[in-house]
């Protein structure tokens, strides 16, 4: 069962960064290298499915992200706001993304809800994550940088 609900995060992740103008992308089922985060959002999953999703990213990819963004969606954040608009980047793609695939668990009757997501912003971030019975790390990677995932679940019932 728990090998759908990563599926489904991957897939999620996929369509989220393709609707967002991100298009030149791959995903890795594992993680790539190990980053100094400048960027880390998480969103709690609760109901039927309790865990979390993570999402982390070196501050050179984060800023590259909005960039690329920008350009898709036609604004311009300006420098001075470049870090807050890297955290509601961030933020809004783990949410984007954790919705996105609790909507299709719930198609496999996975009953899953999200949280809004935490974000933090800071220099070498260190994430000390709860135990988990499983978890999954997967690494978004484009030619404007990387985003390091993790799913980890505790448990799972289904409907």
């Amino acid at each position: 069962m728990n090998d759908l609900v990563f599926k489904n995060f991957h897939r999620a992740a996929r369509a989220v960064l393709r609707e967002s103008g991100i298009n030149d992308f791959k995903i890795y089922r594992r993680p790539m290298s190990d980053i100094s985060p400048a960027f880390v959002s998480i969103v709690g999953l609760v109901g039927g499915v309790k865990g979390y999703f993570l999402m982390e990213m070196c501050g050179t990819s984060a800023l590259a992200l909005v960039r690329s963004m920008e350009g898709h969606l036609g604004t311009n954040a300006g420098d001075e706001d470049r870090t807050r608009w890297c955290k509601a980047a961030i933020a809004e793609l783990s949410n984007q993304i954790s919705g996105r695939a609790t909507a299709l668990m719930a198609n496999k009757r996975i009953d899953c809800m999200i949280t809004p997501p935490t974000t933090l912003s800071g220099a070498a971030i260190e994430s000390n994550l709860p135990e988990s019975d499983q978890q999954t790390r997967f690494t978004v990677k484009a030619a404007w940088g990387m985003i390091h995932c993790v799913v980890a679940i505790k448990n799972v019932k289904t409907l």
